[in-house]
């Protein structure tokens, strides 16, 4: 038998005896890029997981040879370099410029040249003179404060609410108006119920939350809620639909059209099973089909990302395949069938890139990817 998650994935997570036919040289182990080790616990894990896997915040790998395994890092703790920072609001943001910027003289050549290029035509960055960007100095919380709302100046309403005051920022800092604008919609928060220290050096951690804060602080565009309910209703008919037609074109044509991230990475990786599994298993008949009537509601949406609670989403599965005998691995000669029925109800995340809306995450996809694999290593 099999694992199946819907129209979202539309694959088959081949199980028992079956080996994956992903080849080797092909194969992108989901959990080498959306699988951390060191965020489980933080303060900041749900921030931090979730840009991971909206392909906005980037891990570090590191290989343990003699084991042949892979390590994610997002080092939460560790402090951020300016062109970190930089990369993480354009990539974020989707910015996009073909002008020529402030011609910082220790930037050329940087790997991230472009992206503070982009940033300083757009006027979000300045340098820390008129020549010098010093992309691997370490940026402060008064600097991120400061890049974050002119980034966001577009999207976010910085006059709604009531800034906060603190002891240690005072009226001639040169952040000063920065700092209070994203206090007053939350983004940025003390650390202390007295002090917002403005001269500190940023954690990556801290860095991750801002962001995070105000991607759902962004309210130009919202989408209507019936777009979101109907993409996802549509994504999964669709899905299932090319699956019972052993359409694999068409799924992989779904997977670059309506996924993103962590759910098109692992989709990829699905869609080679589901190619293998039409193509060697064709004895094997199997209709998947919605039973239920899905319950879909917007929990929250701002202008590039949304949370959809689905819920009653219930698939019937009918198959028919040749016994196999699990000794000697032949056929016995018989014939197997029967019905199971799955709810795959959860909460959707979905993020707007180049326009359209998609799914980078799921529940189904974050049980099988983190508690799923976690429950085969225990036991």
């Amino acid at each position: 038998m099999k694992k199946f998650i819907g129209g979202l994935l539309s694959a088959a997570i081949i199980a028992g005896s079956l080996a994956s036919p992903v080849k080797a040289e092909e194969y992108k182990n989901p959990i080498d890029f959306y699988y951390p080790d060191d965020t489980w616990g933080h303060w900041a894990e749900t921030e931090m997981l979730d840009l991971l896997q909206a392909d906005i915040l980037k891990g570090q790998q590191i290989e343990d040879r003699k084991r042949g395994e892979i390590y994610l890092y997002l080092n939460p703790e560790n402090t951020v370099k300016r062109a970190e920072f930089v990369t993480m609001i354009v990539r974020a943001l989707e910015l996009e410029t073909t002008k020529q910027g402030i011609n910082f003289t220790d930037t050329k050549g940087h790997w991230a040249q472009n992206e503070i290029n982009t940033a300083s035509v757009l006027g979000i960055v300045n340098g820390k003179t008129a020549t010098t960007f010093d992309p691997e100095g370490k940026i402060t919380r008064a600097e991120i404060a400061a890049i974050v709302v002119r980034a966001f100046e577009p999207t976010v309403a910085f006059e709604k609410g009531t800034a906060l005051n603190f002891t240690d920022l005072k009226s001639t800092h040169w952040a000063y108006d920065e700092i209070r604008k994203a206090t007053k919609v939350g983004i940025v928060s003390g650390t202390s119920k007295t002090t917002v220290s403005p001269d500190k050096t940023a954690k990556r951690a801290e860095a991750a939350v801002m962001i995070h804060r105000a991607l759902w602080k962004e309210e130009v565009g919202k989408p209507n809620p019936a777009q979101l309910t109907t993409f996802i209703m549509d994504n999964e008919r669709a899905g299932y639909e090319a699956y019972n037609n052993r359409d694999i074109d068409a799924l992989m044509l779904m997977n670059e059209q309506n996924h993103y991230g962590m759910a098109y990475t692992m989709t990829v990786d699905f869609n080679e099973m589901n190619r293998w599994w039409f193509e060697e298993m064709q004895e094997y008949e199997d209709i998947y089909k919605i039973v239920g009537e899905p319950t879909l509601t917007v929990m929250a949406s701002s202008t590039r990302f949304a949370k959809v609670n689905v819920q009653n989403l219930k698939v019937e599965n009918t198959f028919t395949y040749p016994e196999i005998d699990e000794e000697t691995g032949e056929k016995t000669g018989n014939i197997l069938n029967g019905t199971e029925t799955q709810d795959l109800s959860g909460i959707y995340h979905l993020v707007k890139r180049d326009g359209s809306w998609k799914v980078y995450t799921n529940d189904y996809l974050k049980w099988w990817l983190y508690e799923d694999w976690e429950e085969a290593w225990e036991e």
